[in-house]
C-alpha cells in the first residue's frame, strides 16, 4: 500500500502545481524543487548522528522531491519548453538555443551540478570498477573495498592480518574476495542488480567533496574516505571526497557494497582463525 500512496501523492502534486500552468510558472516550481532536495541533503548531512532525527522520513522526501522535479521537467517540455535531460556538446546546444539565431528563452540547459549528475546517469552500465577507502586520522589505520565489474561483478575487501610470528603479532593488509548478497533475497547479485541498486542512489548528485567547515564544524580527529569509480568507455573516473562528513544516503552505498561486514584475519601457528 505504500507504493499506492506514493503515486497518489505524485498524481496529487502534478494536479495541484503543475496542470495548466505556463512555461514560466512550471520554471519557478523547478527551481523550488530544487532548493528543497539541496536544502533535505543538507539537513540530513549537517544533522549525521542525531538519532533524534527520523533520518528515512527525511531520504523519503527527498526521493519524493526528486519524483516531483523530473515530473516538473517533463511538464515544462509538455508546455513547449525545451528541457536538456541529457549530456550535449557546446555546439548541439548552441543548435538548439540559437535554431534561427535568435535565443529561444525557453529553454533550458542543465547547471553544473545537474550536469555531473546526468554524467553520472549517462554511463553507470558502463563502470567497471569501484574503490572505496576510509582511513582512521588518529591511528592512521585504513581499510577498504571495491567491486570490479568488468568480468561481471567481483567484489572485494582490504582487511587487516594479525599474524601471531615469534610470540608477536604482525600486521598487514590483505585482499579478500567475497561474494555480494542481496538482502532482499540471500542471492547473490548479478551485475545488472547491482548497477540498478547503485543508480537508484543517485550518487552523481553527491558533492565532490565533504569537509566540517561545510557544515560550520571543527573536528580535530575522527575519519577520512574517497570513492573513485572508473568506466570502460574512455571517460574520466569520478571521484568523491570526504572527512568526518558523508552524503545523506552514504549509508546505503555502505550496505550495498558489503563495507560494515569486513572483519580482521587472525593467524596463528599459519592458521587462520578468521
Amino acid at each position: 500500500m505504500e507504493g499506492l500512496y506514493y503515486m497518489e501523492d505524485i498524481q496529487m502534486y502534478y494536479e495541484e502545481n503543475l496542470k495548466g500552468k505556463t512555461q514560466d510558472q512550471i520554471m519557478i516550481e523547478i527551481e523550488q524543487l530544487k532548493k528543497e532536495m539541496d536544502d533535505l541533503k543538507y539537513f540530513c548531512e549537517r544533522n549525521q548522528g542525531n538519532r533524534s532525527i527520523d533520518m528515512p522520513e527525511i531520504i523519503n522526501k527527498i526521493k519524493k522531491t526528486r519524483e516531483c522535479l523530473k515530473l516538473a521537467k517533463q511538464a515544462y517540455v509538455d508546455a513547449g519548453g525545451v528541457y536538456i535531460l541529457s549530456e550535449m556538446t557546446d555546439e548541439e546546444r548552441r543548435y538548439i538555443i540559437t535554431p534561427f539565431g535568435e535565443k529561444n528563452d525557453f529553454v533550458y540547459c542543465p547547471s553544473k551540478d545537474e550536469k555531473k549528475a546526468l554524467y553520472f546517469d549517462d554511463n553507470i552500465e558502463h563502470i567497471s570498477s569501484i574503490e572505496y577507502t576510509t582511513k582512521s586520522i588518529l591511528s592512521n589505520r585504513n581499510t577498504g573495498c571495491g567491486v570490479n565489474l568488468t568480468n561481471g561483478l567481483e567484489a572485494y575487501r582490504i582487511v587487516d592480518r594479525y599474524e601471531l610470528i615469534d610470540d608477536e603479532f604482525k600486521t598487514s593488509k590483505v585482499k579478500e574476495d567475497f561474494i555480494l548478497y542481496n538482502d532482499k533475497d540471500n542471492t547473490p547479485y548479478t551485475k545488472e542488480e547491482f548497477l540498478k541498486e547503485l543508480k537508484e542512489l543517485y550518487i552523481g548528485e553527491w558533492l565532490t567533496y565533504y569537509t566540517p567547515g561545510m557544515f560550520n564544524f571543527i573536528v580535530c580527529d575522527g575519519s577520512s574516505w574517497g570513492l573513485r569509480i572508473g568506466f570502460n568507455n574512455n571517460q574520466n573516473y569520478i571521484a568523491f571526497h570526504g572527512d568526518n562528513f558523508w552524503p545523506y544516503n552514504f549509508d546505503d552505498f555502505l550496505k550495498l557494497i558489503n563495507k560494515n561486514h569486513s572483519k580482521p584475519q587472525i593467524v596463528v601457528n599459519n592458521k587462520l582463525l578468521r
